[in-house]
């Protein structure tokens, strides 16, 4: 997953740096490093984004919609 991607992904659902804590387990300014480009984007993080963006009842189930 690209920086770019991990940014319209946030912005797709209205996430916030803090928003992200509890859906991947790092604080903001890790948040703030992959979207920048900084440190990777751990494979772990890119399928729970994928898993949201294909299934609507996870979506529902985190209030993302």
């Amino acid at each position: 997953m690209e920086p770019g991607d991990f940014v319209k992904f946030r912005e797709q659902f209205g996430l916030k740096q803090a928003d992200c804590k509890p859906l991947f387990g790092a604080d903001g300014r890790t948040v703030r490093r992959w979207a920048s480009g900084e440190c990777a984007i751990p494979t772990t993080v890119e399928l729970v984004v994928l898993i949201i963006r294909l299934f609507p009842e996870v979506q529902a189930w985190l209030n993302l919609e």
